[in-house]
Parts: structure tokens; C-alpha cells; sequence
């Protein structure tokens, strides 16, 4: 995978945003080492320029030959772009951070100022081997590769600031413009913790100590010359090392820098930032212009020193930003940072353009201060960590009310689901009951109804049946006793007849004898109402009618 190929910035500060805003729109330009062509593509899409690229992997030129005029896939040191590129004339030849990987970069200088118009000119762009934190590094006997960066692992050539003028004249170039990207001290891949400070600000105080990339812009030096060209140091003049001078040790003492990271996308890194210098404890930026593409914000007030920072502000023109320690050991009243590099997280209001920092930074680079700290921060710490426990307890207290409450809430309504469902249960039960015993009761009912009717109908014929016997037998007695009494009325009325015919016959008798017939007279007569007014007699009148009825129908 080819390892320049992304996380390319033009932003002021990056050597590429430094050499693409010195290349005038229109014009034809010649880029060694063009990678995946995140330079041509911008020369090209915002500048309108015409770029011819030579480069030595095919899988980057690929890619990048959609921006280009004319790609060439070959080493910069073999000559061979020089034979495909025979007649042409550019206005700009590119060289941003390749001459360091060079084995010759001297001899490819050489040739291509052939292929330079007469006023044109190469723009070139080389790490510098003489930044502070490369020294500080050498000072405590390191001397380390990286991946990327100034050391980077395929840099072969080196520059410091004295080394610039006499390397590009000898290759017929004047150089008119002297630029540069600026990293201060401790803000490097190269960085170093836990090291003296009074050596920091020792090395920090050396001229070009934070420079970390110098862009320079070359002529012909008979162009030059022609033109009484005056070199432009846009990093201030080559001053002599500090070092071997009497420090202002209240300057480097009282002087702090704070980086401001913009993440457009592809994360903070060391070449999207600005930097801003403050001096004593009141950090004050002044107004930072917020990239229109930047998606996020991180602020680094100090570098290299534990610190502790007061009331840190920040406010853009849409208002206030919320400014988050990420990294502190203890944040309350103050922040406490227990790492030389201390960052806050911004989070920015919407459409915000420009934003400023405004706070108390207090550095504690003495041990004794440190040690004061730490300690009171431990105690805080202890207090706190009790109180977290306490409040784990208490909030522990409360999850297990919450939970048992819960419980007893869910067995509530469990008990009462229950209860529920039992009384539904029994109500149905009851009800099934009910209905079988009422349907018990109605099919004994019915039983005892036909039983009883079956009974009454037995008892009404029996009845009947007796009483068809008994008024058969009765009728048979009283037709018998109508029989005997007929025969007792017929006797009787034979009597009173004989009576009355031996009355009428005796009727001369003496008394005596007329009144012994009386007396049988009335005796027969007594017996005669006797019967009639007997119980037989009147019972047996419907008899004696029928009688009589049958009688005279004889």
C-alpha cells in the first residue's frame, strides 16, 4: 500500500498548502513524485493548471494520471522523465518533500532546470534536521526513525537552516523566498517526556528550533541576478543560536504555546493547526479562523508541563463553544492535567467561522509544586472515591427498594392475578355447580312429577275403583235393606190394616179393649215414624224412588 497517499492538507501551515498557493492559476507545471495526485488534482480543479507528474509507483500513478497531462511512471534520479519530457518548458517544477529521499538530489536539480522557463521557478520542500525536538532527542542520546515525519524511515538526505543556501546554489538556484511550517517544541512525533525543562527552554530559544519543514522558492541564479532579487525570509532572519547566548530567562520562562488541531475528516494531526504564543498564566488567542470543512476542534493550551488551568473559555461568532478536558486527572473547580500533553475537546456551535480561548493557565514544573498538587489531589481523589462509594450504596440502596418494590409490586399483582383467577375459577365452578344442581332439581322434579302423577293417577284409580266397589257393594246393602225395610212396611201396613180391620170390627167392644187397640194403634205408628226417621230410611229414599221408577215400569 503506498504510504503517501492520503491525509494531505493545504491548510497555511502544511508545506503542500504553502507550495500549491505560490503556483499562479493557468500555468504549465512539472510535480516529481505527484503520488496519487492530491496536488494535481488541486492545481488542476482550483488553479486551472496544466500538470505533467513523473512518480515511481505505477499503483499510485494510476490513480493519479486522471489530473494529468502527461504521466510518467520512472525514479526521479534515472533520467528518463528528462527523455519523454524533451522540448517542454514549465513555469513551476514541484518538488514537495522528495529531494530527502533522494540519493542525488543535487544532480536531479541540475537536470531539471533545463526543462525551466527563464522566469520560472522550483518550489521545493525539506524537513528540518535541526528542529528542537530532534536536538533534545540527540541530547539524550537518541536517534530514532518513524514511520512518517522528520525522520521518517526513507529520508536519506538532510538539511538544517545553514545548509540551505550553499546545497541549492551549488545547484544554480537562488533562493528567494524562505518559508516554513511551524511545530514548536514537544509538538512532534519526535517529542520526549520527563525531560529537563530548563533544557527545553534552553533549546527552544535557537533560531528555526520550531521550524519543521522549510519551503523555499528557487530561480536561476542568472534570473536572479538580472532581477537584483533580495531573498524574502518569511521566517524571520537567520539569527546566531541563542544557545551560546545570555538567556532572557523571564521571557522563556513566562512564554507558552497553545495549538489549535482542525479535523477535516481524516482526524487531528500535526500539519492541520495553528499555533499561538501567550506569556505568564493568561492565555488569551485572539480570534482563530475555523476551516469551512472542519468537523471538529481540539485546543492544547500547554506543551511539555503538567499544568492547571482556571475558568478555560472559548467563544466564536455564533456563540459559546463547550470546551471538555479529554485527558485531565482531576476536573472540578480547576483542571488539573497529570500529562505534558494536556487537550481539551471543543465542541463548536453550528456555523461557527472563527473562535477564541480565553483562561488561567498555571504550569507546576517544580517538584515540590507537583508533589503538592498530586498530594491534595489525592486526598480530593480518596474524599471522592468515598463519596462515589457512598453514593454506589446509596444508589445500590435505591436499586434494591426499586427492585423489592418491584417485586412486591409484581407479587401484588401476582397475589391478586391469582385471586382473580381462583374467584373466576370458583365463580365458575359455582355456577357449574348451580347449574348442575338445578338441573339435578329439575330432573328430580320431573322424575317426582311423573312419580307423583303416576302415583296420583294409581291412587285416583284406585280410588275409583273403590269406590266403584263400595258403591256397587253399597248399592247391593242398601238395595237389600230397601228390601227388608219393604218388606218391614209391607208387614207393618198388613198390620195397621189388620188393626184397623179388627178396630172397625171390635169398634163395638168395650173400652178395655177399644183402648188396648188404640195403643197397639200407636204403637205401630211410633215405629212406623222410628223408621222413617232412621238413617237407612233416608239413605235408602233415592233407592226406594228408583224402586218405585222400576216398580212401575214392571
Amino acid at each position: 500500500m503506498f504510504k503517501y497517499g492520503s491525509d494531505i492538507y493545504f491548510t497555511p501551515n502544511t508545506s503542500h498548502g504553502k507550495i500549491v498557493d505560490r503556483v499562479a492559476d493557468g500555468s504549465k507545471v512539472l510535480e516529481f513524485g505527484c503520488a496519487t495526485g492530491y496536488i494535481s488534482k488541486f492545481l488542476k480543479e482550483q488553479k486551472h493548471c496544466r500538470v505533467y507528474g513523473a512518480e515511481i509507483s505505477r499503483e499510485a500513478l494510476t490513480e493519479a494520471s486522471q489530473y494529468l497531462e502527461k504521466a510518467i511512471c520512472c525514479d526521479a534520479e534515472s533520467g528518463e522523465w528528462a527523455e519523454q519530457l524533451q522540448g517542454e518548458q514549465f513555469d513551476y517544477i514541484l518538488f514537495a518533500d522528495i529531494l530527502e529521499h533522494l540519493r542525488d538530489p543535487k544532480a536531479v536539480l541540475e537536470r531539471a532546470v533545463n526543462f525551466l522557463k527563464d522566469d520560472g521557478c522550483v518550489i521545493v520542500s525539506v524537513p528540518n534536521i535541526t528542529h528542537s525536538d530532534l536536538i533534545l532527542k540527540m541530547l539524550y542520546n537518541h536517534f530514532e526513525y518513524t514511520k512518517t515525519g522528520l525522520l521518517d524511515n526513507t529520508h536519506i538526505h538532510f538539511w538544517g537552516s545553514g545548509d540551505l543556501k550553499p546545497f541549492f546554489e551549488s545547484c544554480g538556484f537562488y533562493i528567494a523566498v524562505l518559508d516554513g511550517t511551524i511545530m514548536p517544541v514537544g509538538s512532534t512525533e519526535q517529542k520526549m517526556s520527563n525531560i529537563n525543562k530548563d533544557l527545553v527552554r534552553l533549546i527552544s530559544a535557537k533560531a528555526y528550533g520550531n521550524i519543521y519543514q522549510f519551503v523555499c522558492v528557487l530561480y536561476k541564479k542568472e534570473y536572479a541576478k538580472q532581477k537584483n532579487m533580495e531573498q524574502i525570509s518569511l521566517i524571520g532572519e537567520d539569527k546566531p543560536d541563542y544557545m551560546y547566548h545570555e538567556l532572557d530567562s523571564k521571557h522563556m520562562s513566562d512564554s507558552h504555546i497553545a495549538n489549535v488541531f482542525f479535523d477535516r475528516g481524516k482526524g487531528f494531526n500535526e500539519y492541520d493547526k495553528i499555533s499561538f504564543e501567550y506569556m505568564g498564566e493568561e492565555l488569551l488567542s485572539g480570534r482563530i479562523t475555523i476551516p469551512a470543512d472542519c468537523r471538529a476542534v481540539r485546543f492544547d493550551p500547554y506543551e511539555g508541563e503538567f499544568i492547571i488551568v482556571y475558568e478555560m473559555t472559548a467563544i466564536t461568532d455564533a456563540g459559546m463553544a463547550e470546551v471538555i478536558p479529554s485527558n485531565s486527572a482531576y476536573s472540578s473547580d480547576f483542571v488539573f492535567f497529570n500529562t505534558t500533553d494536556p487537550q481539551y475537546t471543543v465542541n463548536l456551535p453550528e456555523n461557527a467561522k472563527w473562535i477564541e480561548f480565553n483562561g488561567t493557565v498555571t504550569n507546576i514544573s517544580s517538584q515540590r509544586l507537583y508533589s503538592s498538587v498530586m498530594s491534595f489531589i489525592e486526598t480530593i481523589s480518596a474524599e471522592k472515591a468515598e463519596k462515589n462509594k457512598l453514593l454506589t450504596v446509596m444508589d445500590e440502596k435505591d436499586r434494591l427498594y426499586n427492585e423489592l418494590k418491584a417485586a412486591d409490586d409484581e407479587n401484588l399483582q401476582s397475589v391478586i392475578s391469582e385471586k382473580d383467577r381462583l374467584y373466576s375459577e370458583l365463580k365458575a365452578a359455582d355456577e357449574e355447580k348451580l347449574q348442575s344442581v338445578i338441573s339435578e332439581k329439575d330432573r328430580l322434579y320431573s322424575e317426582l312429577k311423573a312419580a307423583d302423577e303416576k302415583k296420583l293417577y294409581d291412587v285416583v284409580n284406585a280410588r275409583d275403583s273403590f269406590y266403584s266397589d263400595l258403591k256397587a257393594e253399597e248399592t247391593v246393602k242398601l238395595s237389600n235393606i230397601g228390601s227388608e225395610i219393604n218388606l218391614c212396611k209391607n208387614e207393618l201396613m198388613g198390620k195397621m190394616e189388620t188393626v184397623i180391620i179388627n178396630q172397625n170390627k171390635v169398634f163395638a167392644y168395650n173400652s178395655n179393649e177399644k183402648a188396648e187397640l188404640i195403643r197397639q194403634r200407636d204403637e205401630a205408628l211410633r215405629q212406623l215414624e222410628e223408621i222413617r226417621n232412621s238413617r237407612c230410611w233416608k239413605i235408602t229414599s233415592p233407592l226406594r224412588h228408583i224402586g218405585n221408577i222400576f216398580g212401575r215400569k214392571k
